[in-house]
């Protein structure tokens, strides 16, 4: 009357676990998702009509400088020179004004 206790990882049919066989993209099954769900496949997700195109880009000339050299400046340079040189120059001025108080001694300068 007493059954022998079968192991949940046993291969009866009787398992509460049973697994399922594996389906891999080389078994040629068509489901890949271990979920069921079918794979998209890459036909499915390129739109269609499409060649690769393996040619090398075309070679495109620069357009010659015409003009002087200061016609070419724009403002957003001429902005960025000036605020980059008034940092350096407030940097240096302030070192100028902690040297003068004593605050930063160099060695032999008096």
């Amino acid at each position: 009357s007493s059954a022998a206790p079968s192991s949940p990882f046993s291969s009866g049919a009787s398992a509460p676990f049973k697994r399922a066989a594996v389906q891999t993209k080389f078994t040629g099954s068509s489901v890949s998702s271990p979920f069921g769900a079918p794979a998209r496949t890459r036909s499915s997700v390129e739109p269609k009509g499409l060649s690769p195109d393996m040619s090398p880009d075309p070679i495109v000339k620069p357009a010659p400088l015409t003009g002087n050299f200061f016609s070419r400046i724009t403002l957003t340079q001429v902005v960025l020179f000036f605020t980059f040189s008034s940092m350096i120059g407030l940097m240096l001025a302030t070192f100028y004004v902690v040297l003068n108080t004593g605050a930063v001694r160099l060695a032999g300068i008096n």
